[in-house]
This record gives structure tokens, sequence and C-alpha cells, in this order.
């Protein structure tokens, strides 16, 4: 039996070998759903703000009602995240 046979099989009682498609599809999935979690939390954020009240704050003022906005949004939402991600969600929401 060649190698390319052994990696194919399914010995019993061993582990199933790894289906690369499988793993591709899966890798690819992820970007949509950060995606559309992104798109969705975006257009909580633009209603729950009152833009008209933004204009009136300096800019540091504003990045920083958005960014509070923007958590409370995630915290609410019970979107789990590690931080690094929730960090890079924010940096791209307010970008």
């Amino acid at each position: 039996m060649n190698l390319r046979q052994r990696l194919g099989s399914n010995r019993p009682g061993g582990p199933a070998a790894p289906n690369p498609l499988a793993t591709a599809r899966a890798v690819e999935a992820e970007p949509d759903r950060y995606q559309a979690m992104k798109m969705r939390l975006h257009r909580e954020l633009i209603a729950k703000l009152d833009l008209s009240q933004l204009e009136g704050l300096s800019d540091g003022e504003r990045r920083s009602q958005v960014e509070r906005v923007a958590r409370r949004l995630i915290v609410d939402g019970e979107i789990r995240l590690t931080r690094a991600d929730e960090e890079r969600l924010i940096t791209e929401l307010m970008w």
C-alpha cells in the first residue's frame, strides 16, 4: 500500500483523514460570518446614535461616544469575541 492509499483510508479505530475541501469551506465561512456581524453592528450603531448631537462634539469626544455605544451593542448582543477580535471590530466600525 502506498502513502496516498494509507492516508486516504479510514482504518478502524484510527482517526479519519481530514477532508481538505470541508476545511477550506469552513475557513471561507468565517470571514462571511464576521462581515455579517460587523454589518449588523454598523446598522445598529447608526440607528442608536443621534448624529445631529455628534456634530457638535470634538473629534475625540465623537470617537469616544461612538466607541462606547459600539461596545455596549457588543455586550447587549451577547457577542462572544476575544479581546483582540473585539478591538479589531471596534476599530473597523469606527474607520
